[in-house]
C-alpha cells in the first residue's frame, strides 16, 4: 500500500489491485505453469489453503463458529437435555420434601470432633441447576440455601450447598441417567417440607446456560478435523 492508501500491486505495479489478485500475474502463471514465477505463485496459494480460516468448534474450513452446522445441532440437542433435567430436577426436590422449612442434618467438624448439626433449608439457587453441570467432574453446583438452627437469628451465616451421594442415591431413574456426577456431601433429610419451591418464570425453558456452557467448547472431532481435513 503507497503512503496514499491506495493498494499497489507488486507484480504490475499498477494500483487496485495487490499480488495475490493480480489479473497479469495469473495470467502469466496459466501461460507459464514451469516458470520460477509460477512455481513460487503455486506455494503461495498452498500455504494459504493451509492456513486458511477454520471454524473454532469444529475445525473445519469454510466457515465460522456462528454458521456451524455441528455446533447448532449441538445447541439443539443441549438444549432439549437441559429442559428435561431441570424438569425433573422440580419433580425429584418435590418428591424428596426439599422445600422451604425442611429440616436437614449435616455432620460439622467442632473442635476437632465430628457433630450432626441441624440445619434448615431456605431457597434453591435456580441458576446452577444445568444438566451439564452434572457432567462436569469439577463442578459443585451448590444449589440449596440452608442455614444452621442455631443460627436463624444470623442470615448471614446462612450457607450453600451441594447435592449428596445419598440424596443422589434416591434419585429416579430417569434424572440419575442424567446425572453423571458423584456429589461428596454428606447431608440428610430429617423432616421433609409439605410444601415445596416453584422455579422462576421460564427458567424450564431458559435456553442462556446452554450458549454459556458452549462458548468456549469444541466438538469432540476437533482434533482430528484440524489435522485431517
Amino acid at each position: 500500500m503507497s503512503y496514499t492508501g491506495t493498494v499497489r500491486c507488486g507484480h504490475c505495479y499498477n494500483s487496485g489491485h495487490n499480488r495475490r489478485g493480480c489479473p497479469e500475474l495469473k495470467k502469466y502463471v496459466e501461460e507459464n505453469p514451469d516458470s520460477w514465477r509460477a512455481t513460487q505463485y503455486k506455494a503461495r496459494q498452498e500455504r494459504n489453503a493451509a492456513t486458511k480460516r477454520r471454524c473454532s468448534y469444529c475445525a473445519k474450513p469454510g466457515h465460522n463458529r456462528r454458521g456451524c452446522a455441528e455446533l447448532k445441532i449441538r445447541m439443539r440437542d443441549d438444549v432439549v437435555a437441559n429442559k428435561k433435567y431441570r424438569r425433573l430436577f422440580v419433580k425429584e426436590i418435590k418428591r424428596l420434601g426439599i422445600g422451604p422449612g425442611a429440616l436437614i442434618v449435616r455432620p460439622v467438624n467442632v473442635g476437632g470432633e465430628t457433630k450432626d448439626v441441624a440445619c434448615q433449608v431456605l431457597d434453591v439457587n435456580w441458576s446452577v441447576i444445568n444438566e451439564h453441570s452434572t457432567k462436569d467432574r469439577y463442578s459443585d453446583p451448590r444449589f440449596l440455601k440452608i442455614i444452621a438452627v442455631k443460627n436463624m437469628m444470623d442470615p448471614r451465616k446462612a450457607q450453600n450447598v451441594s447435592f449428596t451421594h445419598d440424596i443422589q442415591s434416591q434419585f429416579s431413574k430417569d434424572i440419575k441417567d442424567m446425572d453423571e456426577m458423584y456429589y461428596g456431601g454428606h447431608w440428610r433429610i430429617v423432616s421433609p417440607s409439605t410444601s415445596s419451591f416453584e422455579p422462576p418464570a421460564d427458567w424450564i425453558n431458559d435456553e442462556a446456560p446452554v450458549r454459556a456452557s458452549l462458548k468456549d467448547e469444541t466438538s469432540p472431532n476437533h482434533y482430528d478435523n484440524q489435522h485431517n481435513t
